[in-house]
């Protein structure tokens, strides 16, 4: 049996399917919503920056899975540097990198975080 909250009916716990009534047409709707820890998940942050003398980007994030990757890539998505994610802490050299726009990816797990970053000497 769903449980019900307020007038709605949660279908399944594990995928967090809700069941919306419709009083006025009575149809069903359903949506997916998000678990209290993908809220969570989905606020963690991450921080990248680029030293004074533009040599390297420092790069804070946890990781919530062992296998955690990033990659820096040109704005027109081309990867062009790639590494696993060791520790909270990353120094990761940039001095070969033209003076341009860039996007540092991590991938973590199921979870995609990116944040700019520009190179200007």
């Amino acid at each position: 049996m769903p449980a019900k909250i307020g007038n709605d009916l949660l279908l399944s716990e594990t995928w967090r399917w809700l069941i919306r009534m419709k009083e006025d047409h009575n149809v069903l709707t359903y949506s997916r919503i998000l678990s209290p820890m993908s809220v969570f998940t989905f606020l963690k942050r991450l921080r990248v920056e680029v030293t004074d003398d533009q040599r390297f980007i420092e790069v804070e994030y946890d990781a919530d899975h062992p296998d955690a990757l990033y990659d820096i890539c040109d704005t027109n998505g081309r990867i062009l540097k790639t590494g696993k994610l060791t520790g909270d802490r990353l120094r990761v050299a940039v001095n070969d990198l033209i003076d341009s726009a860039y996007v540092f990816l991590v991938l973590d797990g199921e979870h995609i975080r990116s944040r700019r970053f520009t190179i200007e000497r």
